[in-house]
């Protein structure tokens, strides 16, 4: 994992495995990803020329479990969803996150990547499975050939949820078997790791940045919870070249 810092003095969080890159923005000097600000497309234009991308896809995120393959898209209008997936280089694919959780996942013998966006509705969907599934059924994916990452989102530290959510997770079949909350603290991330495990994705292939967008002190992140309406947006993406 390395820190690069770009135009503007923003940092980035930038990895690199095989011939994948997975980037993660951070809100150092308040670099915001919010699609409703006059200079979003700007931004992504930015990030375009600079990693040398054809483009960057992404989609109107609606919470669901919704999985889209762009590899061949070509649609002017903003598709709803929270998944994306493709086996094409030099395209980017993205989601926007504020708490909620992005992951990435790279399958290194076929070459196909996903971007998806898991707040507590998408994982309590298991929108990480569904976007597994959406690469075995398109480009024959196994589980066992995949890496994820699972980037910054608000972790079990400060994620305080009611007792009635945490039955409600207790009660799913997969979730109901594996540690996911502390009190009413839940852990998303350890609910997007048993999703992955039981796509038979391997332990040592799942890693996490292991950094909280509510109180990190090695990086300044957007926290919708910290901020609330004046919260701002992550930009998390990744590429093959």
């Amino acid at each position: 994992m390395e820190i690069e810092t770009i135009e503007n003095n923003y940092d980035f969080i930038k990895i690199k495995n095989d011939n994948v890159t997975f980037i993660f923005s951070t809100a150092k000097n308040n670099l915001d990803f919010s699609r409703n600000r006059d200079d979003f497309k700007k931004k992504i234009d930015f990030i375009k020329d600079k990693y040398k991308l054809e483009d960057i896809k992404y989609l109107s995120q609606t919470h669901s479990k919704l999985v889209w393959d762009v590899t061949e898209l070509n649609c002017e209008k903003i598709l709803e969803g929270d998944g994306l997936i493709t086996n094409k280089f030099n395209l980017g694919i993205s989601v926007f996150t504020a708490d909620c959780t992005p992951v990435v996942l790279y399958d290194i013998k076929n070459k196909v990547i996903s971007a998806i966006h898991s707040g507590w509705k998408g994982t309590l969907n298991h929108i990480v499975g569904a976007a597994i599934e959406k690469m075995k059924q398109t480009y024959d994916t196994k589980g066992e050939d995949i890496i994820a990452i699972i980037g910054p989102h608000n972790r079990e530290c400060c994620y305080e949820v009611s007792e009635e959510m945490i039955d409600i997770f207790k009660k799913d079949e997969l979730f109901s078997k594996h540690n996911i909350n502390k009190g009413r603290y839940l852990s998303l991330e350890n609910c997007i790791i048993a999703d992955l495990k039981n796509k038979n994705v391997k332990e040592e292939n799942i890693k996490s940045l292991n950094q909280c967008t509510y109180c990190s002190s090695k990086f300044d992140f957007h926290s919708y919870r910290k901020d609330k309406e004046k919260s701002g947006r992550l930009l998390t993406l990744v590429f093959m070249s």
